[in-house]
C-alpha cells in the first residue's frame, strides 16, 4: 500500500510529465519520463535535485540522505554508489514494470497502434539482476534498496526483424501511469524475502521453476546473493549444486 502523501506527489508528478510532453513531444525530453516522475515523488522541490557531492552528481539530496534513481542498467553505478555510502545514508530506487502496455509506432507514418497489454508481470525478484552489479555493498549499513512497482506504456519502433518487423526492436520511450507498490531491502533478510518458496536445499532449475524465470536469471541471481554473502552452497545433488539460506 502506498503512503497516502507519496502518492500524492506521484500524481503531481505524472501531471508535471504529461505537461512536459506536451511541449516537447515523447522521445525528445533530456530525462526520461519514468526517471523524473520518481524522482520528483520523491523530491517535489527540484533544488534538491542534481547535487554535486565530491566529484559525482546526486540525483536528489534530502535531509534523510542521498537518493539515486536507476531505470536500467546500474553498470556505472558501483564506484558513485561506494563514495556516497561513505557519506551517509544512500537509498536506490530501481522501478520494475509490473505491468506493461506496447505501443508500436511506425517510424515512416508515424503510426502508433493502440496499446497492448503484455503477458509478462514484473516482480521485485526481477531486481536481482541489476543488483549483480552492485553485489559487495548489499550488506553495507548505509544502503537502502527501494524497487517501485508500476504500470506503464512502452513504446517500442517498428524496426526489428521478422515479417511484423517486432523481433529486438528498439524501444522509443517508457511512460508511467501508476505506482502499485514499494519494496525496501535494507538487511540480507529483505532481500531473501523477495525469493520464492523453496526447500532448505535447492538447485538453480528448482530456483527458476519456482521464480518463473530464466535459467540466466536464476544463475545471475544465485551468484549475486551468493557473492552478498546471504546464500551458501551446501553440497550436491547428482550433478546439480544445492543452495541453502544463510540467514
Amino acid at each position: 500500500m502506498i503512503e497516502g502523501s507519496l502518492y500524492e506527489r506521484w500524481l503531481a508528478a505524472l501531471e508535471l510529465n504529461k505537461a512536459q510532453q506536451k511541449s516537447s513531444g515523447i522521445g525528445t525530453l533530456s530525462e526520461k519520463p519514468v526517471h523524473a516522475a520518481v524522482k520528483y515523488t520523491v523530491e517535489p522541490n527540484d533544488s534538491y535535485h542534481e547535487v554535486r557531492i565530491g566529484s559525482y552528481v546526486a540525483d536528489v539530496v534530502t535531509e534523510q540522505g542521498i537518493i539515486e534513481v536507476q531505470t536500467r542498467n546500474f553498470s556505472g553505478l558501483k564506484k558513485k554508489l561506494a563514495f556516497f555510502l561513505e557519506q551517509g545514508p544512500v537509498t536506490v530506487i530501481h522501478p520494475i514494470a509490473l505491468t506493461k502496455w506496447i505501443c508500436w509506432v511506425d517510424e515512416e507514418s508515424g503510426e502508433v497502434s493502440p496499446p497492448k497489454r503484455s503477458p509478462k508481470r514484473g516482480k521485485p525478484l526481477d531486481g536481482f539482476y541489476e543488483l549483480l552489479r552492485i553485489r559487495e555493498l548489499l550488506g553495507h549499513p548505509n544502503l537502502t534498496v527501494e524497487f517501485w512497482m508500476l504500470e506503464l506504456t512502452e513504446y517500442r519502433f517498428l524496426n526489428g526483424y521478422g515479417k511484423q518487423r517486432k523481433i529486438r526492436a528498439s524501444r522509443y520511450q517508457q511512460i508511467p501511469m501508476d505506482l502499485t507498490e514499494i519494496v525496501r531491502c535494507h538487511e540480507g533478510r529483505d532481500y531473501l524475502a523477495l525469493m520464492p518458496e523453496l526447500p532448505e536445499h535447492f538447485t538453480t532449475k528448482e530456483l527458476m521453476k519456482a521464480a518463473g524465470r530464466t535459467e540466466a536469471w536464476a544463475r545471475r541471481t544465485l551468484y549475486t546473493l551468493e557473492q552478498a554473502g546471504l546464500l551458501r552452497r551446501c553440497g550436491k545433488e547428482k550433478k546439480a549444486i544445492l543452495y541453502e539460506k544463510i540467514q
